[in-house]
C-alpha cells in the first residue's frame, strides 16, 4: 500500500518536472509568442484627404496573420479599407489612401480602426490580437503666407532681408529655400506668426530666386517668391 502510494507521488512530481519544463521550452518558442503585434501610428493625424499615410505593423517572433483596416465617418458609417491575410511577415508597411469627399460636403475628422493579430498559437490557437484607433483631422486648408517686406535688392554674392507671416491652424514648418534647394533659417519677429529672414545670393550663381514655404501637419504646401531686384556682378579671379 506504501509502495503504491509512492509510486503515485513520484508519478504526480515526475508529471509536474516534465509540464514546467514544457511550458519553459515552449515560451522559447515563437509560436508560443505572447506580444502583440506593434502598430507604428500616431494617436492623432492630419489628413487632407490626397496624400497616403503610411502605417507600419510588425511582430518580430510568430510574424504577422491577418490586418483589418476600418475607417469609420462621423455619420457612423463604416468603410472597409483592407481585410486581408498575411504570410508571417515580420513587418509590415500599408498606404492608407481616404476617400475624396463629394462636392459640397465637409468632413471634420475620421477614426481609423486598424486591427492586426499574429501567427502564435497562443489564446487557443487564436494568437494576439492589437487593436487601435486613430483619429484623422482633416484639413484641407493650405497655409497663409504674406509678404510684408523685403529689400528692394539684392546682389550676386551679396545677402537681402524679408519680413513675411506664416499661420496655419497645424503648422508643422516654415523655411525660405532657393530655386537650387538651399535653404535659409528663419526666425520669429515682432509677433506670433511673423518672420524674419537674411537669404544670400552664391557669387557663383548667375540666377536666383528665393521662396517663403510653409508646410502644415495635413501635408497641405504654400509657397511665395519673393521679388528682389537682381543685380549681377562681375568678381575678379586671382590666384
Amino acid at each position: 500500500m506504501a509502495r503504491r502510494k509512492s509510486k503515485k507521488i513520484y508519478l504526480y512530481f515526475l508529471f509536474i518536472i516534465v509540464l514546467v519544463l514544457a511550458l519553459f521550452f515552449a515560451s522559447k518558442l515563437d509560436i508560443f509568442d505572447q506580444h502583440k503585434p506593434i502598430i507604428e501610428l500616431e494617436d492623432t493625424i492630419y489628413s487632407n484627404l490626397k496624400n497616403p499615410v503610411t502605417l507600419k505593423v510588425k511582430d518580430a517572433q510568430s510574424g504577422l496573420s491577418h490586418i483589418k483596416i476600418t475607417l469609420k465617418k462621423e455619420s457612423g458609417e463604416e468603410l472597409v479599407l483592407s481585410d486581408e491575410k498575411l504570410n508571417k511577415q515580420k513587418e509590415l508597411s500599408f498606404q492608407i489612401n481616404f476617400p475624396k469627399l463629394p462636392f459640397g460636403q465637409k468632413a471634420n475628422f475620421y477614426l481609423l480602426q486598424i486591427e492586426v493579430s499574429d501567427s502564435s498559437i497562443w489564446n487557443f490557437f487564436s494568437g494576439n490580437t492589437n487593436l487601435k484607433q486613430v483619429k484623422v483631422i482633416v484639413d484641407e486648408q493650405k497655409p497663409l503666407i504674406n509678404i510684408i517686406s523685403n529689400s528692394y535688392q539684392i546682389e550676386q554674392g551679396g545677402a537681402a532681408a524679408v519680413v513675411f507671416e506664416a499661420k496655419d491652424e497645424n503648422i508643422e514648418e516654415i523655411y525660405i529655400e532657393n530655386d537650387k534647394g538651399r535653404k535659409f533659417k528663419i526666425s520669429p519677429y515682432l509677433k506670433e506668426n511673423f518672420y524674419a529672414a537674411l537669404i544670400a545670393w552664391d557669387s557663383k550663381e548667375k540666377d536666383f530666386r528665393a521662396y517663403v514655404i510653409a508646410k502644415d501637419k495635413a501635408g497641405n504646401i504654400s509657397k511665395e517668391r519673393i521679388r528682389y531686384y537682381l543685380s549681377n556682378r562681375k568678381y575678379r579671379e586671382s590666384k
